[in-house]
């Protein structure tokens, strides 16, 4: 196995050359050695050395880290943010690989999707996953291929991420301690290493500190002030956060590449793999049978086999089928990694085995998504229910794309990884678009206007995303499930903004944070035609 633990030039011993050291990994008997790694050094020439033009963009991250946060605009406040950490990463002139604008766009796509939809479902994922693609641009802006991606090269160039966000404070104070106007190299040098220190120092004292703080009252008393200080602390919390993000971005897009992990010795034989293959086919052919059987038989050879109804029998063990192709996935990539295959017949073998369970697989994922349709019929949609439909589609695309790269197409770069992620990141796309509670709702009202109960509690648990669409459909229902489809869109925790009540009356609530949010305002109007406010 080949690794890195040089995550950039200038990392190292004050005079070293700045270039990338990449360390082979010791034999498997041993254990690896400690790498020493110290703080970029910013007064040397080279991608660490301080410009003007990084100084001003670290200082554009911070103020637009602390308006959109400051101000009360919370569902622009991530988008901007994303878009501002990757308009750093593309302007700082670091980026050498067209792949990492490519991440860096795709990071800014997902995060538009934060200012579109209030539904809990989406928007925790949807910041999550464009910090990671915003991240990866990050890590893949100096080099690198999507298309070489391993699990292992993933795992470090993680790694080296979470260690350049620790030293992003060491190389903000270095580098405005080198920007000090001197006219003598030695005083900046000097300078420019108090600031590596005080950034390494400070925050294991703020975490320090803390902590006693916490443990002893009169400790913390010492840190109260007599003046309201709140307004100016968040304000300068927000700019030092912002001036570390911005260092963070410009430490990682500086950093020499990640040598790419590669597992030099497969550790077991086409033997071993062929039995734990051939059970798996066995036990999903036994499987696939029964459904037959199932199918043909009827209701009769359900109750006298299984002592339960044919109905009862469809609409149970979703989720365990959703785990067993999910635990099949990781299995079979499991032994793609570790397998040796020397011979023509042990591939042939090893590929035989592993088609006959992607395909068996897929026919696992097919009966898990039916029997979450029959259960839809019967007892309507839910968020959870309607997500893992789409999870068991991502699957088989998935399983798709792992039976593409068994019969050894591309075999000449490993792209398995990232095709697999960018079929789950359209698949997210697709999800954010088509509006998930919209259609919960729809489908809801469908069942209700054909003579089923509405769930009101349900209901009432979806956000303003699904508003628009449930009082569209209000004239369709019968009076009980109107009644209860009413109370959902004019539940008064969500009055519009602007709409012309007395204060003396019901005092009008000021405009939150999602106001300029757009479901939030198609709600609004949803709300005023239906409720009159």
């Amino acid at each position: 196995m080949t690794t890195t633990t040089d995550p950039g030039p200038g990392w190292g011993r004050p005079g070293s050359s700045g270039s990338a050291t990449a360390i082979a990994a010791p034999p498997p008997t041993g254990p690896p050695p400690m790498p020493t790694v110290a703080a970029p050094d910013p007064t040397r020439r080279g991608p660490w050395a301080p410009t003007a033009w990084l100084l001003a963009l670290m200082a554009v991250v911070a103020v637009g880290v602390d308006l959109v946060l400051q101000a009360r605009v919370d569902a622009l406040a991530g988008t901007l943010v994303v878009v501002t950490v990757a308009f750093a990463v593309i302007a700082s002139g670091r980026v050498r690989n067209p792949q990492a604008v490519v991440l860096a766009v795709a990071g800014v796509v997902v995060a538009l999707y934060l200012s579109v939809r209030t539904s809990l479902w989406l928007v925790p994922l949807d910041a999550v996953l464009a910090a990671g693609l915003v991240g990866l641009a990050m890590s893949y802006a100096r080099g690198g291929s999507l298309l070489d991606v391993t699990m292992p090269t993933l795992v470090a160039r993680a790694g080296r991420l979470f260690l350049s966000a620790a030293l992003a404070p060491a190389y903000l104070l270095g580098a405005l301690g080198a920007a000090l106007p001197t006219s003598s190299p030695a005083r900046r040098a000097r300078a420019a290493a108090i600031g590596r220190g005080l950034g390494l120092a400070v925050p294991a004292l703020v975490v320090l500190g803390l902590l006693l703080a916490s443990a002893d009252a009169v400790f913390g008393s010492l840190f109260r002030f007599p003046f309201d200080a709140g307004t100016i602390a968040r304000h300068l919390v927000l700019l030092a956060g912002g001036l570390l993000v911005g260092s963070f971005v410009l430490v990682e897009v500086s950093s020499a590449p990640v040598v790419d992990v590669v597992l030099a010795h497969r550790r077991l034989g086409s033997t071993e793999a062929s039995v734990v293959l051939g059970g798996v086919v066995l036990l999903d052919a036994v499987f696939a049978g029964v459904q037959v059987l199932v199918a043909s038989r009827g209701e009769d050879y359900v109750a006298s086999t299984a002592g339960v109804t044919y109905a009862e029998h469809a609409r149970q063990g979703f989720f365990q089928l959703l785990a067993v192709a999910a635990l099949t996935l990781v299995l079979l990539a499991s032994l793609r990694v570790v397998t040796a295959r020397p011979s023509r017949g042990e591939r042939i073998r090893f590929v035989v085995l592993s088609e006959a369970v992607v395909a068996l697989t897929l026919v696992i994922v097919g009966v898990a998504v039916s029997r979450l349709g029959l259960y839809e019929q019967a007892f309507g949609l839910t968020m959870l229910r309607y997500a893992c439909t789409w999870v068991a589609w991502g699957l088989g695309a998935v399983f798709v794309l792992v039976g593409v790269a068994t019969t050894g197409l591309g075999a000449g770069r490993r792209w398995l990884l990232v095709a697999s992620g960018a079929a789950l990141l359209v698949g997210w796309l697709a999800f954010n678009a088509v509006n998930p509670e919209a259609v919960v709702a729809q489908r809801n009202l469908d069942h209700a206007a054909a003579g089923h109960r509405l769930d009101g509690a349900y209901l009432v648990e979806l956000t303003d995303d699904a508003v628009p669409t449930v009082a569209a459909g209000l004239g369709a229902l019968p009076l009980p499930a109107r009644v209860e489809a009413i109370r959902f869109v004019c539940r008064p925790d969500r009055p519009a903004p602007g709409s012309g009540r007395s204060p003396a009356v019901e005092p009008e609530p000021e405009p939150d944070g999602l106001w300029f949010n757009a479901s939030r305002r198609r709600a609004d109007v949803a709300r005023l035609e239906v409720c009159g406010r």
